[in-house]
């Protein structure tokens, strides 16, 4: 019937809740899967390693389950089972002695028999199913009940006196299970996706990320901020990221920002990172009327990974964004007439000029300074052009940090 017995009713002479009843009552208290009725398989919240199949520390016939606890759908009815190991089971594997020629695989399962499904009776049991030596052995079948898992294949070997840790590989099923409403681990974006019917709200712990996500009734969303990641390339594995959500990614020592359809830099955190300077330390000749002259900066006083320098005089930048260039240069003295002059041009086409400063002719040195800030896109390069027109060549003074320039990140 469609209307299942509440938990908990009553009526004389023998009441009315059936097992399956129960099974329903007790399983609403668990995650849900598909349809209500039913409840997500899956090992309970606990430290320890639950029905873990181990060899004997000094190895001997027997292997050991640990305790466990876990919620198991029925696969014939409605409703899951709780089932609780409390104290490790010692299992004798070799009271079915080795075979002389060949290996046996072995398998050691949980059963939940049911008499209700016309099994013999209704325990929950941990079984040794004994395999057939061969010499391309596979896995036994379990007879009985279809509600069971594996925990571990044990291989018997040819002639075994002992079971070894290398005999056993483990076979217990990921997947783990909450009340309902918790919070749910799940191992990564794989077992994420296959929770079955996730409800608007849910929420599930990525345990290869260490962070929390929530389900938005159409999709995964990382949950809190700013979130860390190891790379860039990580960005890729947040989901449905929402607009302003931040996240810093440690190798590259920024914080981006999503804007609604990209991750942005919006700040550098980490030293070596954002910042770049340069400067020259060899007088470089600065010839009159020539309008190719570049700064040669021979010298990197800080270097970050978001500006590439090319050559000696040319400078890329990796990272989309405002930036702010500072430019100095310290020019010999002249008696000629003209002027000696600096700007911060694009180095593809030193005649398009974002900031620049001049001195007039002396026969004393003259240092010109000057500032651009404007948004460069990734790939954008830039040059210190400099212009002299005394009528005579000029050497540049790098004295004193007096031929630079440097180049930070401002934000996005």
């Amino acid at each position: 019937m469609a209307e299942r017995n509440s938990w908990a009713v009553y009526e004389d002479p023998s009441g009315v809740v059936t097992t399956e009843d129960a099974r329903i009552g007790v399983g609403a208290l668990a995650t849900t899967t598909t349809t209500v009725a039913n409840a997500r398989s899956g090992w309970l919240p606990h430290p320890s390693e639950q029905g873990q199949v181990t060899a004997s520390s000094t190895p001997d016939e027997f292997v050991h389950v640990s305790p466990l606890q876990r919620v198991t759908q029925s696969s014939r009815g409605n409703g899951p089972y709780i089932q609780t190991v409390d104290t490790q089971i010692d299992i004798d594997v070799l009271s079915t002695p080795a075979d002389s020629t060949n290996d046996r695989y072995d398998l050691i399962v949980a059963q939940q028999s049911d008499f209700a499904y016309g099994d013999s009776d209704s325990q929950f049991v941990i079984r040794h199913v004994v395999g057939t030596a061969a010499s391309s052995p596979s896995d036994p079948t379990v007879d009985g009940s279809s509600d069971y898992y594996e925990l571990a294949r044990v291989v018997v070997r040819a002639g075994a006196t002992s079971i070894q840790s290398s005999d056993i590989t483990d076979l217990r099923p990921p997947e783990s299970t909450v009340a309902a409403g918790g919070v749910l681990p799940v191992a990564d974006a794989s077992e994420r996706d296959a929770v079955a019917s996730p409800h608007d709200g849910m929420a599930v712990w990525r345990r290869d990320r260490e962070w929390m996500e929530g389900y938005t009734g159409s999709a995964w969303r990382a949950l809190g901020g700013p979130l860390v990641v190891s790379s860039e390339s990580d960005l890729s594995a947040i989901s449905a990221p929402y607009t302003g959500q931040m996240v810093q990614a440690l190798n590259e020592g920024a914080v981006y920002r999503w804007n609604g359809s990209s991750w942005v830099v919006v700040q550098f955190v980490a030293a070596g990172h954002g910042f770049a300077r340069y400067q020259q330390t060899t007088a470089q000749t600065v010839s009159s009327g020539s309008s190719t002259e570049r700064m040669e900066l021979d010298t990197a006083m800080n270097e970050c990974p978001e500006v590439t320098q090319f050559g000696v005089t040319d400078f890329t930048f990796n990272v989309p964004g405002v930036w702010c260039i500072d430019a100095s240069v310290r020019y010999a003295g002249n008696s000629g007439g003209g002027e000696r002059w600096g700007a911060i041009a694009d180095a593809q086409n030193l005649g398009y000029t974002y900031g620049n400063d001049a001195v007039f002719p002396g026969s004393s040195p003259g240092s010109v300074g000057w500032t651009a800030t404007r948004r460069f896109g990734a790939g954008d390069s830039v040059a210190i052009h400099l212009f002299q027109n005394s009528g005579s060549d000029i050497p540049t003074e790098p004295v004193s940090e007096s031929c630079t320039v440097t180049l930070s990140f401002v934000g996005p």
